[in-house]
């Protein structure tokens, strides 16, 4: 098998497992950001993205996840680059 191969189907397990854990965190919590307190429903909830709170992704307890908007992503994230 080809290396090229190998890590994609690595990437589709992952994106498989991601996209299960997504839609068991939006079933468990509210739609709302945890950052900025927007709230999110019907098409705009594909803006609120699922985090591991510890990032560790192998970790799935209910408690391991928080949501959070693209734009409070962003800035969490370029605070930590700015350090």
């Amino acid at each position: 098998m080809k290396r090229s191969d190998e890590l994609e189907r690595i990437h589709q397990k992952m994106a498989e497992r991601e996209k299960g854990y997504r839609a068991k965190a939006l079933k468990m919590y509210p739609h709302v950001c945890a950052s900025c307190g927007r709230e999110f429903e019907g098409a705009r909830l594909k803006e609120l993205t699922v985090h591991h709170k510890d990032h560790n992704h192998q970790n799935n307890p209910p408690t391991a996840a928080t949501g959070n908007c693209s734009a409070s992503t962003a800035m969490t994230t370029n605070m930590k680059n700015k350090r």
